[in-house]
């Protein structure tokens, strides 16, 4: 890093975008320090959002989206899995996404949103049944800065939307594939564990399960999560076509 917040360790999106997939061997995997160290607002602006002028155009506060980026800085460092490293690299993925998917700027400005607010108030375990518990609470304490900040408040229902689809429990059978933001950001939260080698696939199952207090052992509860992965295949065509350029060996699905 040469200076507190700059990306100095991550190669330019463009680059990564452009030398898909041998390109993914020099972005940082989740376990890593960077992911740590990096500001969330610097990987906003690495995954390519709209500055102060025209963010205002898509109708997000660009002060809103700063102070969103600062409390999570501050705040979301203790959860194993759900923390700042995995926002970090979501945001991160769902740009490079949205560059495969070729969506406009304001789409994308509203897809990082999303990605940065879908684990906002995740606790690192599980408190509720109810479904869509947890992404409710990141939503409510996200959009209450976001609607002080003055957002426009259409955008409300696709934010809402889009992060619910991102819930374990959300069935994913009803939407077919497409390059919309919902199915970009869907894919994004996947892609911090399934592009990484199997061992650290591993690890990062092992964090979750300890997060969870999951009773199933590492091995039943990584094979849960990879046939469910296969069963649904990928939300978006940029996250199938992604996939599908990696070499075998990195593949885990």
């Amino acid at each position: 890093m040469t200076r507190a917040g700059t990306p100095s360790s991550l190669p330019h999106r463009s680059y990564v975008s452009r030398r898909w997939p041998t390109s993914l061997l020099s972005v940082p995997h989740q376990l890593s320090p960077i992911w740590r160290r990096l500001s969330l607002m610097e990987a906003m602006k690495w995954a390519g959002l709209s500055s102060s002028g025209c963010l205002r155009a898509s109708g997000i506060p660009f002060e809103a989206v700063l102070q969103l980026c600062q409390w999570h800085d501050r705040r979301n460092h203790a959860n194993p899995y759900h923390n700042k490293a995995h926002t970090a690299q979501v945001i991160c993925a769902a740009g490079l996404l949205a560059d495969k998917a070729g969506i406009g700027r304001q789409d994308r400005d509203v897809l990082l949103v999303a990605a940065l607010i879908h684990d906002f108030k995740h606790l690192g375990r599980w408190r509720s049944r109810a479904p869509y518990w947890q992404e409710q609470a990141s939503l409510t304490k996200a959009f209450a800065l976001l609607m002080k900040g003055g957002i426009d408040r259409r955008l409300l229902p696709k934010l809402t939307d889009m992060v619910l689809a991102t819930s374990p429990v959300h069935d994913r059978t009803l939407s077919p594939r497409s390059d919309d933001s919902g199915a970009l950001l869907l894919d994004a939260d996947l892609f911090a564990s399934l592009f990484l080698p199997e061992p650290l696939v591993r690890r990062l199952t092992a964090t979750v399960k300890f997060e969870d207090r999951l009773p199933l052992s590492l091995e039943d509860m990584l094979s849960y999560f990879l046939d469910k992965c296969r069963a649904h295949g990928f939300a978006s065509h940029a996250g199938a076509s992604l996939y599908a350029a990696l070499p075998p060996a990195q593949r885990v699905l």
